[in-house]
């Protein structure tokens, strides 16, 4: 499967997502496993043209840890697809 994001390690506890592709995705929406209260700025049917990038936050706390993935689902893959989070030191 051609997925057209990538996810890379952003200052302290955020990320970035960067549509990789030369299409506009569209209806780009992130769910994670983990609480609510502890993720900021996920995508919610959010529109990614190329090249385009959002910063989101998954914080980490000694009780909950950080989570390995996210579920990431677009216009044409409805299906939630897991994409890795990259490590943090």
């Amino acid at each position: 499967m051609n997925v057209p994001f990538e996810i890379t390690s952003g200052p302290g506890q955020s990320y970035l997502m960067r549509n990789v592709s030369d299409q506009t995705v569209d209806l780009v929406t992130v769910t994670v496993d983990h609480p609510e209260g502890l993720t900021r700025d996920l995508p919610s049917e959010d529109t990614f043209g190329p090249g385009a990038s959002k910063k989101f936050l998954v914080l980490a706390t000694w009780q909950t840890g950080r989570p390995v993935e996210v579920l990431v689902s677009w216009d044409v893959h409805p299906t939630p697809y897991a994409l890795p989070l990259p490590p943090k030191n």
